[in-house]
């Protein structure tokens, strides 16, 4: 391909490389012309099945190949992407900064960064950080015997459920959670009341109606309460939702593309 012919390419940048990005630019590699159009993700070199989460940091050979099934290489997608650093800063003249000041260069930007989560939940980008990530909290689980699981939206009854189906009668689980129900009210009372009744009967304690107001340093020791009331812990682990991964996006394109939750807002249509 010439110089000239190189300058007239089209460069599609999609930022985040999860499984909704990487979907997307096999989509999208399978209707472009190649020699007109350049596609590039900038994300960690692989995509997570964040549904398989709770059991990846449980994982202690129950389930042989399970990592290699959750993390998921981008050719496996039928993508290979030319950039794998995180960006830093989205510019709408036309170029994303990369974190180690590079410019990518684009003729239109998807934007699937996703949502950030926490405590085990929240995968390092690096493979050898995720993996000793992945290594810290089990070793942290199976050394606890009283863990508290602070929030008991869908990622704590998870690991709620996993902490008991790996370890059974072996520790004493608990979920703390504001509400008086499990869940949030998206979900019909009738099945927010079955989920904890389904908890108990295995066994986990449900503190409900409480908020912590203060972790214990070292992810273990006394849990303190908003009313006051504490709670003693080998391990607490924050297990509240995920937030946006969108800050980054009002830096370059002014606040009020952003709900006070972080969500972008968009027209019914979708468009921002």
């Amino acid at each position: 391909m010439t110089r000239e012919a190189e300058k007239r390419r089209q460069k599609v940048v999609i930022v985040g490389g999860g499984i909704t990005g990487s979907v997307l630019a096999r989509e999208l590699s399978s209707k472009l012309n190649q020699r007109e159009h350049e596609l590039l993700i900038d994300a960690r070199p692989y995509a997570i099945w964040l549904i398989a989460r709770a059991r990846l940091v449980m994982e202690k050979g129950h389930h042989p190949g399970l990592e290699e099934r959750a993390f998921v290489p981008h050719d496996k997608f039928g993508v290979h992407p030319e950039s794998e650093k995180r960006p830093d800063k989205h510019d709408h003249s036309g170029f994303i900064v990369l974190e180690d000041g590079e410019k990518a260069l684009y003729d239109a930007s998807i934007l699937a960064t996703g949502s950030k989560c926490n405590g085990p939940a929240d995968f390092p980008d690096d493979p050898a950080r995720c993996l000793a990530h992945l290594e810290h909290w089990r070793a942290a689980f199976e050394k606890a015997n009283d863990v508290v699981l602070v929030g008991g939206g869908g990622v704590g009854i998870e690991l709620a459920g996993e902490l008991k189906d790996y370890y059974s009668d072996k520790k004493v689980v608990y979920i703390v959670h504001g509400r008086d129900l499990l869940l949030n009210e998206q979900f019909p009372d009738k099945f927010r009341k079955l989920v904890n009744q389904e908890l108990e009967a295995t066994g986990v304690e449900l503190v409900l109606g409480d908020y912590v107001a203060t972790f214990p340093e070292n992810s273990g020791g006394e849990v303190v309460f908003h009313p006051g009331n504490t709670l003693q812990a080998d391990l607490v682990v924050p297990t509240y939702g995920p937030k946006p991964d969108t800050a980054w996006i009002s830096e370059a394109l002014g606040p009020n593309l952003l709900s006070p939750g972080g969500c972008v807002r968009v027209w019914p249509t979708l468009h921002p």
